[in-house]
Protein backbone atom coordinates (compact mmCIF):
# COMPACT_ATOMS: atom_id res chain seq x y z
CA UNK A 1 0.00 0.00 0.00
CA UNK A 2 1.75 3.32 -1.29
CA UNK A 3 1.44 6.67 1.14
CA UNK A 4 -1.07 8.10 -0.59
CA UNK A 5 -3.67 5.43 0.20
CA UNK A 6 -2.56 4.94 3.33
CA UNK A 7 -2.79 8.91 3.60
CA UNK A 8 -6.31 8.89 2.11
CA UNK A 9 -7.89 6.05 4.36
CA UNK A 10 -6.27 7.54 7.55
CA UNK A 11 -8.10 10.96 6.65
CA UNK A 12 -11.36 9.19 5.80
CA UNK A 13 -11.48 7.40 8.82
CA UNK A 14 -10.45 11.32 10.81
CA UNK A 15 -13.63 12.68 8.97
CA UNK A 16 -15.62 9.84 9.85
CA UNK A 17 -14.66 9.97 13.61
CA UNK A 18 -15.32 13.86 13.45
CA UNK A 19 -18.65 13.62 12.21
CA UNK A 20 -19.44 10.34 14.62
CA UNK A 21 -18.03 13.30 17.56
CA UNK A 22 -19.65 16.40 16.31
CA UNK A 23 -22.63 14.51 16.15
CA UNK A 24 -22.89 13.01 19.36
CA UNK A 25 -21.98 16.21 20.95
CA UNK A 26 -24.63 17.74 19.30
CA UNK A 27 -27.19 15.31 20.18
CA UNK A 28 -26.21 15.46 24.49
CA UNK A 29 -25.95 19.03 23.41
CA UNK A 30 -29.64 19.71 22.10
CA UNK A 31 -30.80 16.74 25.01
CA UNK A 32 -29.30 19.05 27.57
CA UNK A 33 -31.13 22.16 26.54
CA UNK A 34 -34.59 19.76 26.44
CA UNK A 35 -33.82 18.49 29.95
CA UNK A 36 -32.94 22.25 31.01
CA UNK A 37 -36.18 23.94 29.23
CA UNK A 38 -38.17 21.00 30.60
CA UNK A 39 -36.51 21.62 34.71
CA UNK A 40 -37.04 25.11 34.15
CA UNK A 41 -40.57 25.30 33.12
CA UNK A 42 -42.35 22.59 34.80
CA UNK A 43 -45.34 23.53 36.58
CA UNK A 44 -46.68 20.19 36.35
CA UNK A 45 -46.85 17.04 38.94
CA UNK A 46 -44.99 14.22 37.18
CA UNK A 47 -46.21 10.48 38.30
CA UNK A 48 -44.60 7.68 38.48
CA UNK A 49 -46.83 5.02 36.72
CA UNK A 50 -46.49 2.12 38.73
CA UNK A 51 -43.28 3.05 40.76
CA UNK A 52 -40.21 3.36 38.62
CA UNK A 53 -40.87 1.40 35.95
CA UNK A 54 -38.41 1.98 33.19
CA UNK A 55 -35.70 1.24 35.92
CA UNK A 56 -37.10 -1.41 38.20
CA UNK A 57 -40.01 -4.19 37.97
CA UNK A 58 -43.08 -2.43 37.94
CA UNK A 59 -45.56 -2.47 40.93
CA UNK A 60 -43.36 -3.59 42.85
CA UNK A 61 -41.77 -1.96 46.67
CA UNK A 62 -38.59 -1.93 44.84
CA UNK A 63 -40.11 0.56 41.98
CA UNK A 64 -42.07 2.49 44.50
CA UNK A 65 -39.13 3.09 46.71
CA UNK A 66 -37.02 4.38 43.93
CA UNK A 67 -39.32 6.42 42.61
CA UNK A 68 -39.99 8.05 46.50
CA UNK A 69 -36.18 8.65 46.60
CA UNK A 70 -36.58 10.37 42.87
CA UNK A 71 -36.68 14.37 42.76
CA UNK A 72 -38.75 14.51 39.55
CA UNK A 73 -42.17 12.35 40.69
CA UNK A 74 -44.35 13.97 42.52
CA UNK A 75 -46.34 10.68 42.89
CA UNK A 76 -47.11 7.08 42.43
CA UNK A 77 -49.50 5.37 40.20
CA UNK A 78 -50.11 1.42 40.89
CA UNK A 79 -53.52 -1.25 40.69
CA UNK A 80 -55.44 -2.79 43.39
CA UNK A 81 -56.54 -5.92 43.76
CA UNK A 82 -57.98 -8.10 46.64
CA UNK A 83 -56.92 -11.74 47.73
CA UNK A 84 -59.36 -13.97 48.28
CA UNK A 85 -61.15 -14.14 52.00
CA UNK A 86 -59.01 -16.82 54.17
CA UNK A 87 -61.49 -19.08 56.14
CA UNK A 88 -59.38 -18.60 59.42
CA UNK A 89 -60.01 -14.59 59.42
CA UNK A 90 -56.38 -14.70 61.41
CA UNK A 91 -54.45 -15.13 58.69
CA UNK A 92 -55.90 -11.91 56.79
CA UNK A 93 -54.24 -9.57 58.92
CA UNK A 94 -51.48 -6.94 58.45
CA UNK A 95 -49.21 -4.77 61.22
CA UNK A 96 -48.71 -1.17 60.76
CA UNK A 97 -47.93 1.75 63.06
CA UNK A 98 -47.74 -1.37 65.55
CA UNK A 99 -51.07 -2.38 65.43
CA UNK A 100 -53.27 -5.43 64.03
CA UNK A 101 -55.53 -4.33 60.86
CA UNK A 102 -58.03 -7.48 60.49
CA UNK A 103 -59.42 -7.70 56.80
CA UNK A 104 -62.92 -9.30 56.28
CA UNK A 105 -63.01 -9.58 52.50
CA UNK A 106 -58.99 -10.22 52.01
CA UNK A 107 -56.42 -8.40 51.54
CA UNK A 108 -55.60 -5.16 49.09
CA UNK A 109 -52.67 -5.97 47.06
CA UNK A 110 -50.63 -4.30 44.05
CA UNK A 111 -50.69 -5.70 40.63
CA UNK A 112 -51.30 -4.95 37.46
CA UNK A 113 -52.34 -8.43 36.22
CA UNK A 114 -55.30 -11.06 37.36
CA UNK A 115 -52.67 -14.00 37.57
CA UNK A 116 -48.80 -12.53 38.04
CA UNK A 117 -47.44 -14.94 39.36
CA UNK A 118 -44.35 -17.21 38.12
CA UNK A 119 -45.55 -20.49 38.81
CA UNK A 120 -49.03 -20.06 40.01
CA UNK A 121 -51.43 -19.53 36.94
CA UNK A 122 -54.89 -18.78 39.77
CA UNK A 123 -55.39 -15.40 39.51
CA UNK A 124 -55.27 -12.79 42.53
CA UNK A 125 -58.83 -13.31 43.85
CA UNK A 126 -58.54 -17.04 43.70
CA UNK A 127 -55.40 -17.54 46.34
CA UNK A 128 -55.66 -16.39 49.82
CA UNK A 129 -52.63 -14.10 51.25
CA UNK A 130 -51.09 -16.73 52.93
CA UNK A 131 -50.56 -18.69 49.71
CA UNK A 132 -49.58 -15.88 48.04
CA UNK A 133 -47.13 -13.43 50.01
CA UNK A 134 -44.09 -15.73 49.07
CA UNK A 135 -45.35 -16.69 45.17
CA UNK A 136 -42.55 -15.20 42.65
CA UNK A 137 -44.17 -12.85 40.58
CA UNK A 138 -42.97 -13.26 36.63
CA UNK A 139 -40.49 -11.09 35.44
CA UNK A 140 -40.90 -11.60 31.61
CA UNK A 141 -44.77 -10.91 31.99
CA UNK A 142 -45.91 -9.11 28.59
CA UNK A 143 -48.05 -6.25 30.72
CA UNK A 144 -44.64 -5.02 32.42
CA UNK A 145 -42.81 -1.94 30.53
CA UNK A 146 -38.95 -2.74 29.85
CA UNK A 147 -39.07 -5.74 30.82
CA UNK A 148 -35.92 -7.32 31.39
CA UNK A 149 -33.99 -3.61 31.32
CA UNK A 150 -33.77 -2.74 35.03
CA UNK A 151 -30.45 -1.02 35.05
CA UNK A 152 -29.95 -1.39 38.81
CA UNK A 153 -30.82 -2.87 42.13
CA UNK A 154 -31.99 -0.89 44.99
CA UNK A 155 -31.20 -2.15 48.15
CA UNK A 156 -33.63 -0.75 51.10
CA UNK A 157 -34.02 -1.15 54.38
CA UNK A 158 -37.81 -0.16 56.26
CA UNK A 159 -38.65 3.19 56.27
CA UNK A 160 -39.53 3.33 60.14
CA UNK A 161 -40.30 0.10 62.40
CA UNK A 162 -43.76 -1.64 61.98
CA UNK A 163 -44.13 0.91 59.03
CA UNK A 164 -44.77 -1.49 56.58
CA UNK A 165 -46.50 -4.92 56.89
CA UNK A 166 -43.24 -6.86 56.04
CA UNK A 167 -39.54 -5.90 55.14
CA UNK A 168 -38.19 -8.16 52.75
CA UNK A 169 -39.99 -7.56 49.16
CA UNK A 170 -36.44 -8.53 47.26
CA UNK A 171 -34.74 -11.70 48.00
CA UNK A 172 -31.95 -14.49 46.37
CA UNK A 173 -33.54 -17.02 45.26
CA UNK A 174 -31.28 -20.26 45.08
CA UNK A 175 -30.55 -23.18 42.50
CA UNK A 176 -28.71 -26.14 41.62
CA UNK A 177 -25.77 -26.24 39.45
CA UNK A 178 -23.94 -29.23 38.67
CA UNK A 179 -24.92 -30.51 42.22
CA UNK A 180 -23.78 -27.17 43.78
CA UNK A 181 -26.37 -24.83 45.71
CA UNK A 182 -25.75 -21.29 44.46
CA UNK A 183 -27.60 -17.87 44.45
CA UNK A 184 -29.09 -17.57 41.10
CA UNK A 185 -31.05 -14.39 40.48
CA UNK A 186 -33.54 -11.50 42.14
CA UNK A 187 -36.83 -12.72 42.57
CA UNK A 188 -40.11 -10.42 43.65
CA UNK A 189 -43.12 -10.93 45.46
CA UNK A 190 -46.30 -9.16 45.54
CA UNK A 191 -46.46 -5.65 47.71
CA UNK A 192 -49.43 -4.77 50.04
CA UNK A 193 -51.70 -2.29 49.69
CA UNK A 194 -50.26 -1.16 52.94
CA UNK A 195 -46.82 -0.90 51.54
CA UNK A 196 -47.38 1.13 48.86
CA UNK A 197 -49.51 3.74 50.66
CA UNK A 198 -46.85 3.42 53.21
CA UNK A 199 -43.97 4.81 51.08
CA UNK A 200 -46.41 7.46 49.62
CA UNK A 201 -46.37 8.51 52.62
CA UNK A 202 -42.73 8.52 54.16
CA UNK A 203 -41.70 9.76 51.09
CA UNK A 204 -44.43 12.65 50.62
CA UNK A 205 -45.54 11.07 47.07
CA UNK A 206 -49.09 11.39 45.86
CA UNK A 207 -50.85 8.50 45.77
CA UNK A 208 -52.78 7.77 42.33
CA UNK A 209 -54.55 4.30 43.55
CA UNK A 210 -56.56 2.46 40.41
CA UNK A 211 -59.11 -0.05 41.12
CA UNK A 212 -58.26 -2.33 38.75
CA UNK A 213 -60.18 -5.67 39.60
CA UNK A 214 -63.04 -6.07 37.33
CA UNK A 215 -62.46 -2.54 36.43
CA UNK A 216 -63.81 -3.16 32.34
CA UNK A 217 -60.95 -2.21 30.79
CA UNK A 218 -59.56 -4.08 27.86
CA UNK A 219 -58.21 -6.83 28.81
CA UNK A 220 -61.41 -7.54 30.97
CA UNK A 221 -63.79 -7.22 27.87
CA UNK A 222 -61.34 -9.45 26.06
CA UNK A 223 -60.99 -12.27 28.41
CA UNK A 224 -64.86 -11.85 29.37
CA UNK A 225 -64.32 -11.21 33.07
CA UNK A 226 -67.76 -10.02 33.29
CA UNK A 227 -68.61 -13.45 33.07
CA UNK A 228 -67.30 -14.28 36.62
CA UNK A 229 -63.68 -15.34 36.15
CA UNK A 230 -63.10 -12.09 38.15
CA UNK A 231 -65.72 -11.01 41.25
CA UNK A 232 -66.42 -7.32 41.26
CA UNK A 233 -64.87 -5.84 44.50
CA UNK A 234 -67.52 -5.15 47.37
CA UNK A 235 -68.17 -2.10 48.99
CA UNK A 236 -66.73 -3.62 52.28
CA UNK A 237 -63.58 -3.77 50.15
CA UNK A 238 -63.63 -0.64 49.16
CA UNK A 239 -64.21 0.97 52.69
CA UNK A 240 -60.76 -0.91 53.59
CA UNK A 241 -58.64 1.20 51.69
CA UNK A 242 -60.08 4.56 53.09
CA UNK A 243 -59.67 3.06 56.38
CA UNK A 244 -56.04 2.49 55.83
CA UNK A 245 -55.25 5.68 54.55
CA UNK A 246 -57.02 7.28 57.49
CA UNK A 247 -54.49 5.34 59.86
CA UNK A 248 -51.97 8.16 58.10
CA UNK A 249 -51.13 11.03 60.54
CA UNK A 250 -50.59 14.33 58.39
CA UNK A 251 -49.11 15.72 61.03
CA UNK A 252 -46.02 13.89 60.20
CA UNK A 253 -46.70 14.58 56.44
CA UNK A 254 -47.70 18.18 56.09
CA UNK A 255 -48.01 21.58 58.06
CA UNK A 256 -51.63 21.84 56.58
CA UNK A 257 -54.25 20.76 58.53
CA UNK A 258 -55.62 18.70 55.93
CA UNK A 259 -55.77 14.83 55.89
CA UNK A 260 -53.29 12.79 53.81
CA UNK A 261 -56.89 10.76 52.59
CA UNK A 262 -57.43 14.22 50.64
CA UNK A 263 -54.03 13.56 48.87
CA UNK A 264 -54.88 10.60 47.31
CA UNK A 265 -55.93 9.94 43.98
CA UNK A 266 -58.78 7.01 43.28
CA UNK A 267 -58.87 6.18 39.12
CA UNK A 268 -60.87 3.25 37.74
CA UNK A 269 -62.95 2.90 34.08
CA UNK A 270 -65.45 1.93 36.26
CA UNK A 271 -67.60 4.44 38.27
CA UNK A 272 -69.30 2.30 40.79
CA UNK A 273 -65.97 1.64 42.38
CA UNK A 274 -65.83 5.25 42.52
CA UNK A 275 -69.34 6.08 43.39
CA UNK A 276 -68.98 3.60 46.36
CA UNK A 277 -66.07 5.38 47.88
CA UNK A 278 -67.06 8.70 47.13
CA UNK A 279 -70.11 7.06 49.49
CA UNK A 280 -68.30 6.06 52.53
CA UNK A 281 -66.39 9.57 52.50
CA UNK A 282 -69.09 11.58 52.74
CA UNK A 283 -70.70 9.13 55.56
CA UNK A 284 -67.65 9.69 57.52
CA UNK A 285 -68.09 13.52 56.83
CA UNK A 286 -64.43 13.86 55.96
CA UNK A 287 -61.95 15.48 53.56
CA UNK A 288 -62.83 13.90 50.49
CA UNK A 289 -59.63 12.72 47.91
CA UNK A 290 -59.90 13.01 44.25
CA UNK A 291 -62.03 10.55 41.96
CA UNK A 292 -61.21 10.01 38.24
CA UNK A 293 -62.66 7.72 35.42
CA UNK A 294 -59.93 6.68 33.30
CA UNK A 295 -60.99 7.00 30.10
CA UNK A 296 -59.97 5.57 26.63
CA UNK A 297 -59.84 5.95 22.66
CA UNK A 298 -63.22 3.94 23.20
CA UNK A 299 -64.83 6.76 24.63
CA UNK A 300 -65.99 9.81 23.18
CA UNK A 301 -64.99 13.52 23.51
CA UNK A 302 -68.50 13.77 23.91
CA UNK A 303 -68.98 11.21 27.08
CA UNK A 304 -65.80 13.22 28.50
CA UNK A 305 -68.09 16.00 28.75
CA UNK A 306 -70.81 14.08 30.15
CA UNK A 307 -68.98 12.84 32.63
CA UNK A 308 -67.79 16.00 34.04
CA UNK A 309 -70.98 17.38 34.10
CA UNK A 310 -72.07 14.19 36.24
CA UNK A 311 -69.26 15.53 38.86
CA UNK A 312 -66.26 13.16 38.09
CA UNK A 313 -62.83 14.18 37.40
CA UNK A 314 -61.23 12.08 34.20
CA UNK A 315 -57.83 11.06 33.53
CA UNK A 316 -57.67 10.94 30.24
CA UNK A 317 -54.97 9.06 27.43
CA UNK A 318 -52.68 11.47 26.21
CA UNK A 319 -54.03 11.80 22.46
CA UNK A 320 -58.22 13.23 24.21
CA UNK A 321 -56.42 16.12 26.16
CA UNK A 322 -56.81 19.69 24.38
CA UNK A 323 -56.91 22.98 26.05
CA UNK A 324 -60.81 23.00 25.65
CA UNK A 325 -61.38 20.33 27.63
CA UNK A 326 -59.14 21.31 30.42
CA UNK A 327 -61.03 24.10 30.99
CA UNK A 328 -64.24 23.04 30.74
CA UNK A 329 -63.09 20.74 33.36
CA UNK A 330 -61.46 23.39 35.59
CA UNK A 331 -64.40 25.80 34.73
CA UNK A 332 -66.63 23.00 37.01
CA UNK A 333 -63.72 22.44 39.61
CA UNK A 334 -62.69 19.27 38.43
CA UNK A 335 -59.27 17.72 37.56
CA UNK A 336 -58.01 16.66 34.22
CA UNK A 337 -54.79 13.97 34.27
CA UNK A 338 -52.93 12.90 31.11
CA UNK A 339 -51.43 8.75 30.84
CA UNK A 340 -49.51 7.46 29.55
CA UNK A 341 -46.30 10.25 28.04
CA UNK A 342 -43.81 7.49 27.62
CA UNK A 343 -41.49 9.00 25.17
CA UNK A 344 -38.72 11.30 26.70
CA UNK A 345 -38.37 13.39 24.69
CA UNK A 346 -42.05 14.61 25.81
CA UNK A 347 -40.29 16.48 28.58
CA UNK A 348 -40.95 20.16 26.13
CA UNK A 349 -44.41 18.67 25.43
CA UNK A 350 -45.61 17.94 29.13
CA UNK A 351 -44.02 21.75 30.17
CA UNK A 352 -46.82 22.92 27.06
CA UNK A 353 -49.65 20.92 29.03
CA UNK A 354 -48.29 22.27 32.16
CA UNK A 355 -49.25 26.07 30.41
CA UNK A 356 -52.63 24.62 29.60
CA UNK A 357 -53.18 23.75 33.34
CA UNK A 358 -53.36 20.02 33.03
CA UNK A 359 -53.13 18.75 36.91
CA UNK A 360 -50.78 15.60 36.32
CA UNK A 361 -49.41 13.22 33.91
CA UNK A 362 -48.57 9.88 34.15
CA UNK A 363 -45.06 8.44 32.63
CA UNK A 364 -42.77 5.16 32.63
CA UNK A 365 -40.08 7.33 30.68
CA UNK A 366 -36.82 6.06 31.20
CA UNK A 367 -36.41 9.50 33.50
CA UNK A 368 -33.39 8.72 34.87
CA UNK A 369 -31.34 10.24 31.53
CA UNK A 370 -33.12 13.41 33.01
CA UNK A 371 -32.72 13.32 36.19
Amino acid sequence: MNKRVLTLIISFSLAITTVFLSASIFYIVKKAQIYDTFHKTKEIPIIAHRGYSSQYMANTCEAFLAAGESKIFDGIETDIWFTKPAQNKEEDKLTFFGEEYSFQNGIPVISHDAAPFLKDKRRINEITWKEMKYLELDQNNESVPFKNRYHHTFSWKPLEDNKLSWTEELYSREITIDGETQRGYQAYVIPTFVDYISICFWKKKLPFIEIKQNSLDFEDKTNGFEEGKIKLLSDEQLKDLVNIIKKFNIVEYSDLNISFLSYCNFISFRKKYLDSLKNYCNSLQIEQPYFQVLVSPLNSLKSCYSLIDEGYSLSLMQAMINKKIIKYSHDRGKKICGWTFDFIDNALTWSLYGSLGIDAITTDTELWLIS
